[in-house]
């Protein structure tokens, strides 16, 4: 009977500590799942942070093409207006010219004029 006792006794102890170490194995796990989870979080988000200063990078570096472009529209701009200017300049002083031209021609067809009534 005393060997019933102690085997039972025995059996009742082992499947104690076997159930502990399940419990000890399962706590072991979901600790390690959740430290894997979090190592995973972890890694998206440096992930995240390295494609947001790659995004920013191109963003700036992009903006910078821009504003260049922009400068150089906007020098081609006066480069234009300048030239615009220019031209006015010219029209004017040619219609000046061609006015000049038109009162000379209307005295030189008065003068032909006055002397083709004189020989005639």
């Amino acid at each position: 009977m005393m060997e019933i006792i102690i085997s039972t006794g025995l059996a009742l102890v082992v499947a104690i500590i076997g159930f502990a170490t399940y419990l000890a194995a399962t706590r072991a796990n979901r600790e390690q799942a959740r430290l894997q989870v979090i190592s995973v979080q972890a890694a998206a988000q440096k992930v995240d942070a390295d494609a947001y200063i790659r995004a920013k990078d191109i963003y700036e570096a992009a903006l910078a093409t821009v504003r260049s472009e922009l400068s150089s529209v906007r020098s081609d701009l006066l480069d234009a207006r300048n030239e615009i200017l220019n031209m006015r300049n010219e029209m004017r002083n040619a219609m000046e010219s061609n006015a000049a031209l038109h009162a000379e021609i209307a005295g030189l067809r008065v003068e032909l004029a006055r002397l083709k009534s004189a020989d005639g």
